[in-house]
């Protein structure tokens, strides 16, 4: 059995236009990629037992106007990302990623996408307590 208690696991959908693919940076720095392929990106933190990061920073940087195709009046082809699970310790927080993480749009907008990002901008994820922990406390205030 893998040991998952000192990482972090983020997978990242990526939706594609203009045969173009979404970039983004990740925060900090020190990851590793798991898996690439032209559909999913899967990234992994490691630390010591003590050092967990405090936040991950996702930013999609290279969203233009014209990667948004719009057929009678409904979105058919839109270049963005979707954070689809991410998983600390073992523990899946896919469900309340809005609850401890915040989009923000380069207009400083703030959105509640619940993972995805159709805009540049950065989605910031904290976790400043036992991940567990942040999953009950979010059922319990819902």
């Amino acid at each position: 059995m893998k040991n998952t208690e000192n990482n972090i696991r983020i997978s990242i959908k990526k939706n594609w236009a203009n045969n173009k693919s979404p970039e983004f940076l990740l925060f900090p720095k020190n990851y590793n990629i798991i898996k690439t392929t032209k559909e999913e990106d899967l990234i992994e933190w490691k630390w010591s037992s003590r050092e967990q990061p405090k936040k991950i920073t996702i930013q999609f940087v290279n969203k233009d106007p014209r990667d948004t195709k719009v057929v009678n009046g409904k979105v058919v082809e839109d270049l963005s990302i979707l954070i689809e699970d991410i998983v600390v310790g073992g523990i899946s927080l896919a469900t309340i990623k809005d609850k401890f993480g915040i989009y923000k749009t380069e207009e400083g907008k703030i959105l509640k996408t619940y993972g995805y990002m159709g805009f540049n901008g950065m989605y910031t994820f904290k976790f400043r307590y036992n991940p567990l922990y942040m999953k009950t406390l979010c059922f319990m205030l819902k």
